[in-house]
Formats: structure tokens, sequence, C-alpha cells
């Protein structure tokens, strides 16, 4: 795509005239011509001029034509100053039946007044010079255009063609049928509010360009795909504006030089923000939504002379399209952008915390609930040991903010009894040893743990809360669930307790040291629960065990095998046997580069089966399938005996020798106790005489 590199004067950017040297001829281009405008931003075909001959200008009085194919006139000039002008339906004695892009330019009438034979005007709009008019009117007999309190529609008014600039009156609510807004068709006005309708299905370039005392618009309700070039473009008292839902594209400089814009909220669903999109606005952060995947030049962060704003921020998903514009540069045209690039998480923190009015003693920044509590908001201790107080300026800490600790370089922190709730993404990669009170009822997010890399021990101390620990493992209260098995514990080996019935959410999660690991009555795995455990080489499962999550032992290099049960009827994406595959992983980001797409390499690209990795299971079971699909190979006809998979047939051949040998055993103690019985038996007779 051709760039347009330096905008020109704002007056030049609005100007939505076109050569006025070929008129169109035929209602057939004139559909063609509303249908596709052509922009500043796309490059113009070549056209071989030879085969292109232009035809002849001819002036009458006060006004110059051409002859349409038709045997018609289509004005292409007016040079009649009169204030209340009328559109001749003759001249030369031919039918005026077009009136061309520029006819205007020349004069500036404040009443035009439309006759009965006019078939087509031109869709570029011939009245956007026309910065005087207040109205138009058109025959009652025109069987193409009609006009409604001053303005001009199509016939059947489904189509707004034109509200004059010098219309009388603040406010204009669209009528409900009207489904299109035509180019520039509310263009320069004098409107402070517009009010749209559902019912609206189509707009076009410049339909709202200009209106300098315009303060709102809502196109929420409307359904397009895409925000026209130029659509609110100039529109400096502009300062809420909802866009369209479901739409996929913001054209180029869509709200340019709307000074007084400081917010604008891109829904979900856009795919691409055009060239200039949101230069010379008032915003200076913008969050920007996953979906997006390209950024044109100078979208945002610049100001009417494409100057960057110094302290403009861009706020995203890391990886994303919004922070490779913050730092998006092009040699050619000497473009480089210098952004401050924020994560949505933490813009959202950001922003709550804010809104909580921070007060500082001390080394904590804390914020007052009511008369009597207070949540610690940040904690900006550099000691080794930070025994945070119950008491701070006489509030009691009931509860910790969200992240209140990241910026803590502290390896130990003991939080108080008091404390009741712990917010998410807590605690940073320097904590080694964490206390949590025994009252504690809730620790907020599904990996509050995640950043706690050098993390030893979370002991937790007595009380009636819903948390406890064991060797430094965090259980939720009678140990039913593990929340976290901290990253840097060194042991190499792990039992759960038998009242352990679920592994929660990335509770293992990039521990390197575990080796084994032993759950003889878990149910659940949660997803990414062991996630990375390189040194993993036995896991003994339950046969109990119902579901495995998304990820569960996804690239535990180490582990050759697993069992599952026929009990297991749920196991995610990847959770078993799947490593990540580094050579996929460079052939796809180098396609991307080649590519220039912003958009994440899908995960099912970079990964593979471990080679030789093993599932051992009974037929027509969820394992089973599972193996099945995704190649990896299957053991059945075994069971469990200590850390040895042992074939059924085989016990069946040692259970059969055993049976015999015992048979055996059995039939030599028989024999004995027969010859003994027999030996001590006497003949009848013998007794006989021993009577």
């Amino acid at each position: 795509m051709l760039k347009y590199k330096k905008s020109a004067a704002l007056a030049v950017c609005l100007c939505l005239c076109a050569s006025a040297a070929v008129c169109p001829v035929s209602q057939a281009r004139a559909e063609e011509d509303s249908q596709v405008a052509q922009s500043e931003w796309e490059e113009e075909p070549e056209i071989d001029q030879s085969e292109t001959a232009e035809p002849e200008e001819i002036e009458s009085g006060d006004y110059s034509y051409i002859v349409t194919d038709e045997g018609t006139a289509c004005l292409t000039a007016v040079r009649d100053q009169a204030k209340d002008l009328t559109i001749p339906d003759m001249i030369d004695g031919m039918a005026v039946t077009e009136m061309g892009a520029d006819i205007f330019a020349e004069v500036s009438p404040e009443k035009v007044h439309i006759p009965a034979t006019i078939e087509y005007i031109y869709a570029e709009n011939c009245f956007s010079r026309c910065e005087e008019l207040t109205e138009i009117t058109v025959d009652e007999k025109n069987e193409n255009y009609c006009s409604e309190d001053g303005i001009l529609y199509t016939k059947d008014k489904t189509c707004l063609f034109c509200y004059p600039q010098k219309k009388t009156g603040d406010s204009f609510t669209v009528p409900e049928n009207v489904t299109k807004l035509a180019i520039a068709s509310i263009y320069g006005t004098q409107l402070k509010e517009i009010k749209l309708h559902s019912g609206i299905t189509e707009l076009n370039r410049h339909t709202f360009a200009l209106n300098e005392k315009l303060e709102s618009i809502d196109m929420s309700m409307i359904t397009i795909e895409k925000l026209p070039v130029m659509i609110c473009a100039g529109c400096s008292a502009l300062t809420d504006v909802q866009l369209p839902q479901g739409m996929t594209e913001i054209g180029g400089a869509a709200f340019m030089s709307c000074s007084s814009l400081e917010n604008i909220t891109i829904p979900d669903g856009v795919l691409m923000i055009g060239q200039s999109a949101f230069m010379g606005t008032a915003i200076m952060k913008v969050r920007i939504p996953s979906s997006v995947r390209l950024i044109d030049y100078c979208a945002f962060g610049y100001d009417d002379n494409e100057v960057a704003v110094p302290g403009f921020t861009i706020v995203g998903e890391t990886g994303s399209a919004a922070e490779v514009y913050s730092t998006d540069k092009d040699a050619d045209y000497g473009y480089k952008n210098e952004f401050e690039f924020v994560p949505v998480e933490a813009d959202d923190v950001l922003e709550e915390y804010k809104s909580l009015d921070p007060q500082t003693s001390g080394d904590y920044q804390y914020s007052i609930l009511n008369d009597n509590e207070a949540m610690l908001l940040m904690c900006t201790s550099s000691d080794d040991i930070v025994e945070v107080p119950s008491e701070i300026d006489g509030y009691t800490i009931t509860s910790i903010f969200k992240g209140a600790f990241l910026n803590c370089y502290s390896k130990e922190i003991v939080l108080p009894e008091t404390v009741k709730t712990i917010g998410e993404a807590q605690f940073g990669e320097y904590l080694e040893t964490l206390t949590i009170p025994g009252g504690c009822e809730s620790i907020e997010g599904v990996e509050p743990f995640i950043n706690c890399t050098a993390l030893k021990a979370v002991n937790v101390t007595e009380g009636n809360g819903n948390y406890a620990s064991r060797d430094g493992v965090l259980f939720s209260s009678g140990f039913s669930e593990i929340i976290l098995y901290p990253h840097a514990k060194t042991d190499e080996e792990f039992t759960a307790p038998e009242e352990t019935e679920s592994v929660a959410m990335s509770a293992f999660c990039g521990n390197n040291s575990i080796k084994t690991v032993s759950l003889p009555n878990v149910k659940t795995i949660g997803n990414y629960a062991f996630d990375g455990c390189g040194s993993l080489e036995s896991v003994k499962l339950s046969d109990k065990l119902e579901s495995v999550g998304d990820h569960a032992f996804y690239n535990c290099l180490n582990l050759p095998s697993i069992r599952l049960g026929a009990n297991v009827t749920e196991i995610g994406d990847y959770a078993v046997g799947f490593i990540y595959d580094e050579e996929a992983a460079i052939e796809a980001a180098k396609q991307q580069n080649e590519s220039g797409s912003t958009q994440n390499t899908d995960f099912y690209d970079i990964n593979k089966v471990k080679e030789g990795f093993k599932i051992y299971t009974d037929k027509d079971t969820t394992a089973y399938q599972y193996a099945d699909h995704f190649g990896i190979e299957v053991v059945t006809g075994t069971i469990s005996m200590g850390d040895n998979n042992v074939s059924t047939g085989f016990l069946y051949t040692l259970a059969g020798i055993a049976g015999a040998a015992i048979l055996a055993v059995i039939g030599v103690f028989t024999g004995k106790s027969i010859k003994a019985k027999k030996k001590n038996k006497k003949p009848a007779a013998q007794k006989k005489e021993d009577k």
C-alpha cells in the first residue's frame, strides 16, 4: 500500500473535490461511483491517456456542461451568483440530467432548487463546497430525489444525500427509514448532536467530517464492517464517541484532528486501524484489544504535524500488535515510535490503585476502608525480612491489595494475623519465605504465586481460615487441595496427604527439583499443574483420578511415562506426553517475521510428542483414545506394582506357578498328615483286644 507520508493542511486533507473534467454520464456509472471512492491512501492505477479522451466542456451563459452518452447535459460549473439558485432543467435545447462534482466551485448559494429532470447528482457530493447553504428543495415531479425540511434524500428516502451546512438547529435525528448516509452527507454543519439508529447499514467517507460543533456521536448500534476514511475528521469539539460493534476495520484518518477527543474504546473484533486514524486528538493513552492485527502509520500518538506526543501510552496484550506499534519503525519514512507499552493486567491494577486514594506511612501505602480498617496497597521496604504491622496510623490492616509486594525486594514476608484477604499476583521474584495468617479467608487469582520463582516455603499459622501448610507447601484448609508447591523448594520427593483430592492450577509449575510425586487419593489435576517440572521422573496417580487439565504435565522432559486409570474421563489439551519444540518455534518466528504478521504463533505449532513417551492404561478408556489420537505409545494389560508396571499375563503365569507350588506344599503337608493319621490308626481287631 502506498502510504500518504506528510499530511497537508487540514483544509486540503478534508477536501472532497475530484476532477470535474469528466462528469458521470450514466446511472450504471453513478452506482459504481457511489460504491467505490478512492482515498488519499490508495495508489491510483495507471491509465492509458490515449484511450480516455475527455468530453468537450461547453460554456453557455452562467453554466458549463458536457454532453452525456444519452444526449443530455451534465452541468460541470455554475457561475450564477444568486443566493437563491435554481438549477436549469434545459440548456441549449438539451435536458439537464446530471450535476457534476464541482458545479459550485465558483458560487456560494444559500438555497438550491433541483428540477424534475435531474437523474443523477455526483456521488462525491457537490454540495460539500456550499458553506452558506441553508436549504435544498426538489421539484415534486423528480423521480430520483426529494427534499424534506430542506434536507436532500433519494426519492425513496432510504439515503440521506445532503444536510445543508448552515441549516439552523443544533440537533438532528436521522429518520428511521434511512439506511444509508452518503459521502459527506452531514458535513461541516452547525450540529452539536446527531442521533443515529440501528437501521443504518452504510456509512461513507467524510459522512460526519468537519462538524466543528459536534460534541458526541453514538454509532454503537450500527452494523458495518468498516468505519470509513475520514468519517469524523476535523470534528474539533468531539469528546464522546461510541464506535460500531462488530466492525473489523477503522479507516485512515477516521478521527484525525478531533482535538478535544481524550478517550476512545476500540471494540473487540477490530483487526486493522488505519493510517492517521487518531492523529491530532487529545488521546494520551489507548487500550488496543488483542484482536487487532495491524496498526498503520501514525494511527495514534501524533499531533496534526506528525510529531510524536510525549508521554503517549499503549495498553495491550504482551506480544500483540499493540506492543509492536509502540516501537514500530520505518527507515524509508524516518518513522520510529517510542511509546510506553503497558500490559493490560498492569494497567487494570494501576487504574484501580489510583481510585483508592493512596495514603503513605513509612514504607507502606494504604487505603482507608472505614473508620477502623485499611487495605495495604504497597510495600516499598528494602529489608531482607519484612513483618507487616497489623495497624498503620490507627487503622487495622485487614486486606492486601493486588501486587502490593511486587516491587518489594525482601526475601521473607510475614503478614499480620489481622489480614483476611490477599489480592492476586501479590509477590515478586525475590521472595523466598512467606507467612500467611491462619485466619486468612481468601487469596485471589487463579495463579497468585506465578511470579514467585525464588519461593521455597509458604507457612500458615494456626487459625480458622481457609488455608493450611505442611512442610512449606500451601493447601486449602483440611488439606483437600494442593494450592502451591513452591517453585524453589528443593525436595526431590513428595507424597500428598491422604486428605488431598485435587491439585490446583500451576501448583507445581516450574519446580525443577521434584523428581517423584505420589498422589494417592487425588481426583482432579488442574491446568498447568506440573508444567515445566524438568526433573520429574515418576508420578504415581490414584485409581480415583477423574480429570487431568490442559498442559498438566507439559514439557516434563524427564518423565518417561504415566499411568491413567479407567476412571479418567477428561484429559485436557497437551496434558501429557508433549514437550516444547524449539526448532518449530524458531521456524514459526522466522516465517512470522518474513510475512510481517503481528499475530502470535499458535501454541500447537511449537510442541511435539516426547520421543519414547508411554501411557499405561486399559483399552477403551479416555486415556487410550487420547494416546491413539496424538500418536503416543500406549501400553495395555498391565498393573502398577510399587514403582513398576507389570503385565497382567505375566502375573497370571506367576499366579499359576505360585498356585501349583502352594498346592504342592499343601499336598506334602496333607500327605504327611494323612500318613501320620494312618500310622496312628489301629486296626479294629486291635482295638477290641485293647478293650
